[in-house]
C-alpha cells in the first residue's frame, strides 16, 4: 500500500512541475534567397516583427554553417539603403554597423567593372570569430531585399 501512495505521489509531483511550455511562433514570411547551382547561400525572412538575414559562412570549405543576424523593419530598410547608396562609389573601407547583438561589416569590392558586396558578422558584441558571406551582386542584393 505505501508503494501505490508513493508512486501515486511521484507521478502527481511530476506531472505538475513539468518545464515544457509550447510556444505559438509568427508564421515566416520569405523576402528574399539567393542560390547558386550548388544550394541557398543568403536567405531573409520576416517573423514576427524581426527581419532575418541568414547566410551560408563562406570562411570554411569543408564546413557547412549558416548563420544570421536580426534587425527590426526600419534598420532592415536603413540597410537596404545603404546598400543602395553605396553601391555606384564603394567606399575603399569597410563600413561597419552596430546591431543590437552584434555587428556587421559591408565590404564593397570592385573589379573588372563590377561591384560586388560581401558582409561580415561577428554574432556578438565580443566575438573572436567572424562569419563571411558570399559575393553580392547588384541584382542578388535586391532579390535578397525583396526589391
Amino acid at each position: 500500500m505505501k508503494l501505490i501512495f508513493t508512486s501515486l505521489f511521484l507521478m502527481i509531483t511530476l506531472s505538475s512541475f513539468s518545464q515544457l511550455k509550447v510556444v505559438d511562433m509568427p508564421e515566416e514570411e520569405n523576402i528574399g534567397k539567393v542560390k547558386n547551382m550548388f544550394g541557398t547561400f543568403f536567405e531573409s525572412y520576416k517573423q514576427g516583427e524581426f527581419f532575418t538575414i541568414m547566410y551560408k559562412d563562406m570562411n570554411y570549405d569543408q564546413i557547412v554553417e549558416y548563420k544570421s543576424f536580426q534587425m527590426n523593419e526600419e534598420s532592415f530598410n536603413e540597410l537596404y539603403e545603404l546598400i543602395v547608396k553605396k553601391w555606384e562609389n564603394p567606399p575603399s573601407d569597410s563600413i561597419m554597423i552596430e546591431l543590437k547583438e552584434s555587428f556587421i561589416w559591408l565590404d564593397f569590392k570592385r573589379a573588372l567593372g563590377i561591384t560586388n558586396l560581401i558582409i561580415r558578422h561577428a554574432p556578438s558584441k565580443n566575438a573572436n570569430v567572424y562569419g563571411r558571406s558570399a559575393a553580392l551582386t547588384e541584382k542578388k542584393v535586391k532579390k535578397l531585399f525583396g526589391k
